[in-house]
């Protein structure tokens, strides 16, 4: 993503996986594309919670749960109106 879309979309949006949100808004309100790319050069080592299940220490799982919990949200909210009909197709699919 190029720093200049990111003011033009109002900034970083206020929600659990505000990545994924606005790389939603930028692509369907400015046409921007999405490309997936890998390379072992550019890979990147994250830190995980100390623990699975511990929610007071973290937790991987938790952390993956509120994971799951924003992308559904973004997708259920319409501010994703993933060209409107095909968002509910998709829907009504699952």
């Amino acid at each position: 993503m190029t720093c200049s879309r990111r003011p033009a979309a109002g900034g970083w949006p206020h929600s659990l996986t505000e990545d994924c949100a606005l790389g939603v808004k930028l692509c369907t309100e400015f046409g921007a594309k999405v490309a997936t790319a890998y390379s072992p050069e550019l890979t990147t080592k994250e830190e995980v919670p100390p623990s699975i299940f511990n929610r007071e220490i973290g937790s991987l799982f938790w952390q993956r749960d509120r994971w799951v919990r924003g992308f559904i949200g973004e997708f259920i909210s319409g501010s994703a109106s993933v060209a409107g009909q095909r968002q509910k197709s998709i829907v009504l699919k699952l």
